[in-house]
């Protein structure tokens, strides 16, 4: 049951640094690593829709932020570009639905900082999947792990090291007494209603 639920919904992540490790690889290198590191992780977790955040590390910031924030949209063109038979980069609801119909991934380019609401009409996935991450980039990226925020960033819940297993949440809110309308919103629904109301 949990598996078919996973299997009909529609599934967004809301906050994956896979782009900030795509841009850390030479421009040239950027589509073809996010179809060999990312787009099965992304297909084995049931991603439907794939928010992709802006975020400016510390160390861009201020001088440099502009520039990396510009290099990281023209890194999800790239991506967009380089995967055209299985991603699609979205501007809007009538675009990511028509991505969804054709069965490729809706990419949305999205700048951090949302503003959070309470209550589960307004809740959606935003797994940070920081290992996969720093797993992937070269130290000494890695070496402080506890990142100066007082925990290991390496360290995962069991079976949530990457995108592959977003199937393990649906199975856990479904244990947790969640009803199938609710666990759907969570998964992506809300997320897609959201982006129908802004985008139009």
């Amino acid at each position: 049951m949990p598996r078919d639920l996973h299997a009909r919904a529609v599934v967004a992540d809301a906050h994956n640094d896979l782009l900030m490790a795509v841009v850390a690889r030479p421009p040239a290198r950027w589509a073809s690593f996010f179809r060999k590191q990312w787009l099965p992780q992304l297909r084995a977790g049931g991603v439907d829709i794939q928010v992709l955040p802006v975020f400016i590390d510390d160390a861009f910031r201020p001088e440099g932020a502009l520039r990396e924030t510009l290099r990281m949209i023209e890194c999800a063109h790239t991506i967009a570009e380089g995967n055209a038979d299985a991603v699609r980069l979205c501007l809007n609801d009538r675009q990511i639905n028509a991505a969804l119909a054709d069965g490729r991934i809706a990419l949305v380019l999205h700048v951090e900082h949302v503003v959070g609401v309470a209550g589960v009409g307004h809740v959606g996935l935003g797994p940070d999947f920081v290992h996969e991450v720093y797993t992937d980039l070269a130290p000494p990226c890695c070496e402080d792990r506890a990142g100066g925020v007082g925990f290991d960033v390496m360290a995962t819940l069991p079976g949530l090291a990457g995108p592959a297993g977003l199937p393990l949440l649906t199975e856990e809110l479904v244990a947790r007494g969640m009803g199938e309308a609710e666990i759907r919103g969570v998964l992506g629904g809300n997320v897609r209603r959201v982006f129908g109301g802004f985008f139009g």
